[in-house]
């Protein structure tokens, strides 16, 4: 956890992208946003029963993916305008 944090915090900033994420990038980023506030959701608001959280996971998936969506890509990358 600690490693992680440290990531966030300081090294990320050190090194920042060069190039805008890929279609692929995104995705996976979309996709991994929506699969952890989801299981982190299902472990505090579902009762302690598996099946149950399994459901709660899915219904929480629906609605975490667009907002997921809406978060990576609502940052468009600059286009720079080149004189040639």
């Amino acid at each position: 956890m600690l490693p992680a944090l440290y990531y966030f915090i300081r090294y990320r900033h050190l090194h920042e992208r060069q190039r805008p994420p890929t279609r692929g990038n995104r995705i996976a980023l979309t996709l991994a946003l929506s699969s952890l506030s989801t299981t982190i959701a299902s472990a505090i608001l579902a009762p302690p029963d598996p099946f149950t959280q399994v459901l709660y996971r899915l219904a929480a998936f629906a609605v975490a993916l667009p907002v997921a969506y809406l978060l990576v890509y609502r940052q468009q990358p600059e286009r720079t305008s080149g004189s040639a």
